[in-house]
């Protein structure tokens, strides 16, 4: 199985990350005694409770791996530096083409690189020594 960077679609992963798990949501998908937490105007909760009819937001994986480039962002605790970094690599990937496409993906990215940082616990290498 090949791996990609979960941050950039880049090849080869050096490190896995974990974080608490955690989800991007808003009030109305989750049942109604779910605490939804919010950090600078982000919504966000850290357990699977979404609503089964209308929830519509994402569970994030705790394990996301990086690649080297990214490492180094997130090592730094270097939002802006990661973003840039990913989007320029969707641009040129030509990912993000279209201009609506473009601004949404960069709040969205923005929002679960928020999030992530907030719950990011420690790092180890990656592939797993045997």
């Amino acid at each position: 199985m090949t791996y990609k960077c979960d941050f950039c679609s880049g090849p080869s992963p050096t490190v896995r990350y974990h974080t608490h798990p955690f989800g991007l949501t808003t009030s109305d998908q989750v049942f109604g005694d779910t605490p939804i937490y919010n950090i600078d105007g982000l919504d966000h909760v850290a357990t699977e409770d979404l609503h089964p009819h209308h929830g519509i937001g994402a569970m994030m994986s705790p394990q996301w791996l990086a690649c080297e480039a990214c490492s180094r962002w997130i090592d730094a605790r270097d939002l802006t530096g990661l973003l840039t970094h990913c989007l320029t690599q969707f641009r040129a990937s030509g990912l993000l083409a279209d201009a609506c496409v473009n601004k949404e993906m960069t709040t969205a990215y923005h929002h679960l690189f928020r999030a992530f940082f907030h719950y990011l616990r420690y790092r180890e290498p990656w592939p797993p020594s045997p």
